[in-house]
């Protein structure tokens, strides 16, 4: 090829090079086109067809917050983070921007930058509420309630009839058994909103900690009507009534949790405390009898088994036999009558106690994985005491 035609060549390429510039600069995304996908929520296609447009280190505002929208509500979270960067870097004071930021963050489990991206609205719009409930959340799931507390009195300060800062303030006030001024604002909050179940159930929670209970009787029993049967206003309610004196009214709420095999020690308590209060004893003792058996660990007999077998190790022979005995009181197990027999009979020589717990031993009709060798050396032990002269 010729010089002349080199030099047409590279013109033509030329030419064709800036019309394709000038045709993309001018080409737009459909509007009626991305309607479509995102009235028919196909946010996926509809990033793939905004990505047509794109070009590195373009400065087209919304064709950056198209892509930032589609790939976030698509779920792709770290291609929506780049473009709103992109778009960051062209007003680093957007508000929007910042907050989308921010969202993606957390969703993305970066709490850090998340609050730092909050924390840069705020320097812009000190009064904007949202960021404060979200530097809260973000401060509990961390774990540093005294900064979530920060957070949420300030946003309350700013809106104090929100239910939902007003309830997260209060369950932290609750927490910390400030209760009066868990009950302020919720007080507060109420004025807006008088049959806001869940402001309430807060409520019910305030004033028990204030040892109100009329009040919480009045609360429990509306929402009660209100169809609220969970364990936490049955247990406030239950305990609301035996305080007021109204025994049965307690008990009949114990036994709705009963019903649902849902009574803990204290529940117990005072179902028996209630039954002793109506003079109907028989049934005092019976829950006293619950209550005794579901405040002891049911590991009780295992821990005093197995110190037992450390002061043997140790030769403490007579602290031994006290933590065996002991952990017969709590539960009786095989083994805890054969290593009784083994200590009377090899450690005392006491030939007539050993040969007692040996038979206890067989009695309780041992099924473990070492029963059969237990059991074996044991029947051979018993006739060689019983043989034996005295």
């Amino acid at each position: 090829m010729n010089f002349y035609w080199l030099k047409k060549l590279l013109f033509i390429i030329g030419i064709l090079t800036h019309v394709v510039s000038l045709y993309g600069q001018h080409m737009s995304p459909s509007k009626e086109k991305l309607v479509d996908f995102y009235q028919s929520q196909r946010y996926d296609e509809a990033a793939t067809y905004l990505s047509e447009f794109y070009v590195k280190g373009t400065t087209d505002e919304d064709l950056l917050a198209g892509l930032a929208y589609t790939n976030r509500m698509a779920g792709n979270y770290m291609a929506a983070e780049q473009y709103y960067l992109a778009l960051l870097a062209l007003d680093t004071v957007n508000i929007k921007t910042l907050l989308n930021l921010a969202s993606i963050s957390f969703q993305r489990g970066k709490n850090r930058e998340a609050r730092a991206y909050y924390l840069r609205v705020l320097a812009q719009d000190s009064v904007h509420i949202g960021s404060y409930k979200a530097l809260a959340n973000i401060a509990q799931v961390n774990g540093e309630l005294e900064t979530a507390h920060t957070f949420l009195e300030k946003a309350n300060v700013l809106s104090p009839f929100d239910i939902d800062i007003a309830y997260e303030l209060a369950q932290l006030y609750i927490a910390s058994k400030d209760y009066r001024v868990a009950d302020a604002v919720l007080s507060t909050a109420l004025t807006a909103d008088t049959t806001n179940m869940l402001l309430l159930k807060a409520k019910a929670q305030a004033t028990y900690g204030m040892q109100v209970y009329g009040e919480v009787v009045k609360i429990g029993e509306r929402l009660l009507t209100h169809g609220d049967q969970s364990d936490m206003l049955l247990n406030l309610l239950a305990l609301a009534y035996y305080f007021e004196n109204k025994y049965e009214k307690c008990i009949g709420i114990l036994q709705m949790l009963e019903d649902r095999d849902d009574l803990k020690e204290a529940q117990l308590y005072y179902m028996a405390m209630s039954y002793k209060k109506l003079n109907r004893s028989k049934n005092a003792v019976i829950y006293f009898d619950k209550a005794i058996e579901t405040a002891i660990s049911p590991n009780v007999a295992n821990y005093y088994v197995e110190k037992g077998i450390q002061h043997e190790q140790l030769s403490q022979n007579l602290k031994a036999v006290h933590a065996y005995q002991k952990s017969l009181q709590f539960t009786v197990m095989p083994i805890t009558y054969y290593s009784l027999g083994l200590l009377y009979d090899h450690k005392f020589n006491n030939k007539k106690t050993a040969l007692r717990y040996y038979r206890s031993y067989l009695n309780e009709k041992p099924s473990d994985k070492d029963a059969k060798i237990y059991s074996k050396y044991v029947h051979q032990r018993i006739s060689e005491l019983e043989h034996a002269k005295p």
